[in-house]
């Protein structure tokens, strides 16, 4: 039994699709991401404080070393992960083949595909070019509207907003 393909879009990750893409994260997110970051490293130093004001030193060194991975894993890692993904998709030109089925979709890059099932996704956006169908809170798929080769983008977004 063959499965029928409901929407195909075949999608080229481009510099501008992909810039276009972090400036819409960085609107949707940047709040809850900053404040968030705010009341943990305010935390953490006040807790140093305390401790040092308190003579534990062994205990404010082992704060300062959750600080600084804290620092590490939320702004330095994030821009390094961008900066692969960049090297990898965009600068390469990457061309990928999306076929949405009743109940996942796939992803073809150059033979190796990928099967992801809707409940997998965190959330869907629609901005004037492109659908971002998120992943995770930070990655994201970008399938261009424009790279519809079976069905069309506005029945497609009122189906994937019913799948997630």
């Amino acid at each position: 039994m063959r499965l029928e393909i409901l929407f195909k879009n075949i999608t080229t990750y481009s510099k501008t699709a992909y810039n276009e893409f972090l400036d819409f994260h960085r609107k949707k997110f940047r709040f809850k991401f900053i404040l968030l970051n705010i009341i943990i490293i305010a935390t953490m130093l006040t807790c140093i404080v305390y401790l040092v004001n308190f003579h534990i030193y062994s205990t404010a060194i082992i704060f300062c070393i959750f600080l600084t991975g804290f620092i590490f894993y939320r702004f330095i890692k994030p821009v390094s992960d961008v900066q692969t993904d960049y090297k990898e998709k965009i600068e390469n030109k990457k061309t990928f083949t999306f076929e949405f089925y009743e109940h996942f979709f796939t992803i073809d890059n150059n033979g190796n595909i990928i099967k992801i099932k809707y409940k997998d996704l965190y959330k869907v956006f629609e901005n004037v070019d492109s659908f971002y169908l998120y992943i995770d809170k930070t990655h994201a798929i970008l399938i261009n509207k424009s790279g519809f080769v079976v069905g069309n983008p506005s029945n497609f977004y009122g189906f994937i907003k019913k799948k997630v």
